[in-house]
């Protein structure tokens, strides 16, 4: 297969564009924000649970699940019983021992065990289940203010593009630009919503975003990194604040590029902001570098890992 593959990167076949601009923002968390963070560790059943839990809590928040009635169980549809469908087990023909597990040295033989009713086991029997419902717990994160201040840096461009990896924080963003005067668009896995006008139409949100700035002058862009689909173009912003990342790394590398394209302002260039809390913060950041260094690799890129020293992101 070798020669019939021609691997371009962005940078040769688009030199004209601007290089990014790095920025990392730190915010030192408080006491009680640290104790919850070591609580949550301590009784986490599961690593990927603490970390999970700590991810929210960074973000200014946490999910929690409450009953709020009852429903028919989707296991055995209210009927209370499962069945354990029938099977054919080998055995020996003299003492019915598994295959293997006797001297016998005999012929074994099929045998069917047949089908069987038992009580069905997420409802116990009963037939129903309770019905629960996961809200959001707002927490107050010191990433709130950051924010408000990015806002405010930004206000005379009137555009902004958030990137978020949870529901809750895309929600939390959205009413922190309310309070800012701000107008938004969200993108995440309920679909494309805006308090602009009422329309479910993406194309229309994004004119707006990208070209009417006579009619909105400001604008925030909050979306999920592995929303709105791979030709999503976002220049009218000149930069992308990352208030959290999640660990798919095509996602973020999709992002990071929505508005350093063609179209985009190169005397502004773009500024590609992420904000760190808790350690998990970075410990994601971390984790999506080194999966972007590997495919640079991949594709022959190898100079992008051996001068990354050179290139460390500006701490602010």
């Amino acid at each position: 297969m070798k020669g019939l593959v021609l691997v371009k990167f962005k940078k040769d076949v688009l030199s004209e564009l601007p290089d990014i601009i790095y920025r990392i923002i730190e915010c030192k968390p408080n006491q009680a924000t640290l104790n919850a963070a070591k609580l949550i560790t301590k009784t986490a059943k599961t690593a990927i649970e603490a970390l999970t839990l700590q991810r929210e809590l960074s973000d200014g928040f946490q999910y929690k699940t409450k009953i709020v009635g009852k429903e028919v169980c989707p296991l055995c549809l209210g009927g209370r019983i499962t069945k354990i469908p029938s099977k054919v087990e080998i055995v020996c023909a003299r003492c019915q021992a598994p295959n293997g597990m006797c001297n016998c040295n005999i012929l074994c033989i099929e045998r069917i065990i047949p089908e069987e009713e038992i009580a069905c086991d997420k409802c116990k029997g009963i037939g129903e289940v309770n019905k629960e419902e996961r809200t959001t717990v707002q927490i107050v994160s010191p990433k709130e203010e950051i924010i408000r201040d990015l806002l405010d840096e930004f206000e005379d461009v009137g555009r902004v593009i958030i990137f978020a990896g949870f529901t809750g924080s895309i929600e939390k963003i959205i009413n922190l630009v309310k309070t800012c005067g701000w107008n938004w668009i969200r993108v995440d896995g309920s679909g494309w919503k805006t308090d602009l006008f009422e329309t479910k139409n993406s194309q229309d949100m994004l004119t707006l975003f990208q070209e009417k700035q006579e009619l909105f002058p400001k604008i925030a862009f909050v979306i999920q990194p592995r929303s709105g689909g791979m030709a999503l173009t976002l220049t009218a912003s000149p930069v992308e604040i990352f208030y959290s990342n999640d660990f798919d790394g095509d996602a973020r590398l999709q992002a990071k590029h929505r508005a350093h394209r063609p179209g985009m302002d190169l005397n502004r260039g773009l500024t590609v902001i992420d904000i760190f809390h808790l350690p998990t913060d970075k410990l994601v950041y971390d984790n999506l570098e080194k999966k972007l260094d590997m495919q640079a690799i991949t594709l022959g890129d190898l100079s992008k890992c051996l001068d990354s020293d050179l290139e460390e992101p500006r701490l602010i």
